[in-house]
């Protein structure tokens, strides 16, 4: 009977001490503020948050802006230096094309 006793025990107490490692082990996140200056201090966190992530935003938007210009005004360039090529190329040819 004490033998029943004293495993009874160390069952109940190998089964607390497993259930408190168990728990330890939850990496659960908390969805809510615990207290109202929490609640403030990570809506402003969130606010700078956001406003570092639009500055960022926005100065890849002005980059890409930018290229985009660059490759209009080469590609202007090249329409120009094409059409006046193809200019001479057809007055060279027209030169060519007559007869004396």
């Amino acid at each position: 009977m004490m033998m029943k006793l004293v495993l009874s025990v160390l069952v109940a107490c190998l089964t607390l001490v497993t259930a408190r490692h168990a728990a330890g082990q939850f990496w659960g996140m908390r969805f809510h503020a615990s207290t109202a200056a929490e609640s403030a201090a990570n809506g402003m966190a969130n606010i700078m948050t956001s406003a570092g992530a639009a500055n960022l935003a926005n100065s890849a938007a002005a980059i890409n802006y930018e290229q985009a210009r660059s490759q209009y005004i080469d590609n202007r360039l090249k329409n120009t230096q094409t059409y006046f090529e193809m200019k001479r190329v057809n007055s060279e040819y027209r030169n060519a094309s007559k007869t004396p």
